[in-house]
């Protein structure tokens, strides 16, 4: 039936699915087929190809979903933060976008299929699935996970370090359904049981494998189901299908006692997992319908390149990598990034006379201090991200500069080299900005809302700190005084984020994806901005307030750019009867 679909002129993906549906219903071209007893139906893997500048590393949480039924496929149009969702089904392959979705994270469909929810502009939201108007349903500021019950509303991670919450689908009050334990740092991927008793989710612990564990909704009683996975999701019929390393397995289960039942298959060998979120890039239908992403269709390869004010670009002599957070020492002679490939991320400086590149070692968002002796950046130890330095060189022993049960990230330092900005993530009211004293190491907050702050820079003068928040729902970009922190001034206006000072302090630059803008600064005891300019547009860019460039002493801006034409195109592997008469 392939062969005849593709004469008759039917792209090959959607001959095979005929073929499958065919044949699992028993009936193709009027003839029935004759079996002399049940025949399962034959595994079927397509392959949905992607644009080619679509990418995901899932640090800002999933962007594709499939319906309980697996006939949709939701997923983001294209690379970028403003791309919108589209739906496409996969028995004809139509697709249409769903306005008002552009950022969408975490996309989820209701039991019924006939709404999408997801995360965007720190709101959970819902939409139609053939499209209309988005309905806000509650505050959510992270996208690692939702599950949508017919009993029990939606169940969601509204923090980046947080326990489950619970809403009624039209909305409502949220309310608490797990809490972090001793020594965990996040609650994520939920998954609502068939009738509401219970809930499936993964639990990220500091120094342990990651688990899968059951909690009862109405007794609150909890059970590890899986002791090393991630992101457990039940499949009508019996089975649990999570990922194991970067496996995708699936198990047989009980859901009415909630326990697996039998040994581990393997669905597919490889799978995208982001090293820099523990999320896997995969999605089951309860009906049964596997997609995920192939670990070649996140790209990681992307080029540093110095671009002028024009935003003309020249590469930097190194080869293409997996380079985030770049950073121009304190001269302007060498270049400090990091790279987030594999399973540990590490540190490389060139140095930009010679063309030499060292390898401090293991690290990511790297920052100079302002002699240029060290880099200060963070560093998973024991299951949480705390700061540390070492020399560029990484001929000494990396020294640790602070410890505690949150994850913590370097942002600036004062050019006198007293203070340390920093953001530490995974509290109750998401990333907070605090600020570390280099005497004695102590650590103040500065800045602690229901917003989430982060992206802190001072600027040259020490007089001021530019920083982000998302307190009006989207990020935009604010200055307060330092140290009083007497006063704020919006510089943004419509969005922005990654805000980095030009050396003379008399410009403050930022992004609003994907421009490039400047607002000039006016000398002076008080702050004064002027209305912010475009530069220019394009290059890489993260969901994040700390910046993914730097600006050199000369003006040029140092940017992340993404290689032309991946590896391998990128595409979501969907898997059609794989449960079909397994027991």
């Amino acid at each position: 039936p392939a062969v005849a679909a593709r004469a008759g002129g039917m792209p090959p993906v959607a001959a095979a699915l005929l073929a499958a549906l065919a044949l699992a219903v028993g009936v193709l071209a009027g003839m029935t087929l004759v079996s002399p007893g049940p025949v399962a139906a034959p595994i079927v893997r397509l392959s949905i190809p992607l644009p080619l500048d679509w990418r995901t590393d899932g640090a800002e949480g999933q962007r594709m979903a499939i319906s309980p039924d697996g006939a949709r496929l939701v997923y983001a149009s294209r690379a970028g933060d403003e791309a919108p969702l589209v739906v496409r089904r996969l028995d004809d392959f139509d697709e249409h976008t769903l306005t008002g979705t552009n950022g969408a994270r975490t996309p989820f469909f209701s039991p019924d299929g006939r709404w999408i929810g997801f995360v965007a502009g720190g709101r959970l939201q819902k939409i139609p699935v053939d499209g209309g108007t988005a309905v806000s349903l509650a505050d959510a500021r992270a996208a690692f996970g939702a599950s949508w019950s017919a009993e029990r509303g939606i169940v969601f991670v509204p923090t980046l370090r947080s326990g489950l919450v619970q809403v009624p689908a039209d909305g409502g009050v949220s309310r608490p359904v797990t809490t972090l334990g001793e020594d965990e740092v996040s609650h994520r991927c939920p998954d609502v049981l068939p009738g509401g008793r219970a809930v499936l989710y993964t639990v990220l612990s500091a120094g342990r494998p990651a688990e899968i564990v059951a909690r009862w909704l109405d007794t609150g009683t909890r059970r590890t189901i899986v002791e090393q996975g991630l992101c457990g999701r039940y499949v009508a019929g019996g089975h649990l299908v999570y990922v194991r390393g970067d496996a995708l397995v699936a198990v047989p289960f009980d859901a009415a006692r909630v326990r697996v039942t039998g040994p581990a298959e393997t669905i597919a060998e490889h799978v995208l997992v982001s090293p820099a979120s523990a999320l896997p890039g995969v999605v089951v239908a309860r009906a049964g319908t596997v997609a995920y992403l192939p670990p070649e269709s996140a790209s990681n390869d992307r080029r540093l390149v110095w671009v002028d004010r024009e935003g003309r670009a020249e590469p930097l002599p190194l080869p293409p990598g997996a380079y985030a957070h770049p950073r121009i020492s304190p001269d302007g002679r060498r270049v400090a990034a990091w790279v987030s490939a594999g399973d540990e991320p590490h540190l490389v400086v060139l140095d930009l006379s010679s063309g030499r590149t060292s390898d401090p070692g293991p690290g990511a968002r790297p920052v100079w201090t302002p002699d240029g002796r060290r880099l200060t950046y963070d560093l998973d130890a024991g299951g949480r991200d705390n700061l540390y330095w070492r020399s560029p060189s990484g001929d000494d022993a990396p020294e640790r500069l602070t410890s505690g049960r949150f994850v913590q990230f370097a942002e600036s330092w004062s050019t006198d080299g007293r203070f340390l900005a920093l953001t530490e993530s995974g509290s109750t009211t998401g990333r907070d900005i605090w600020v570390m004293s280099a005497g004695d190491r102590a650590l103040r907050r500065l800045l602690q809302t229901p917003a989430g702050e982060g992206g802190a820079v001072f600027s040259p003068d020490g007089r001021w700190l530019a920083y982000v928040s998302n307190e009006t729902g989207r990020d935009e970009v604010y200055v307060v005084p330092f140290p009083g922190m007497n006063g704020k001034w919006q510089v943004s206006n419509g969005g922005g984020r990654e805000p980095v000072w030009s050396r003379d302090g008399r410009e403050l630059f930022f992004r609003n994806p994907p421009a490039m803008l400047a607002a000039p600064v006016a000398p002076g005891p008080a702050f004064h901005a002027g209305p912010p300019v475009t530069l220019f547009e394009g290059f890489e860019r993260r969901p994040a307030p700390r910046a993914d460039y730097d600006v050199a002493p000369n003006g040029r801006f140092l940017m992340v750019q993404a290689v032309d034409t991946p590896a391998e195109a990128p595409r979501i592997d969907v898997v059609l009867n794989w449960f079909a008469g397994r027991r």
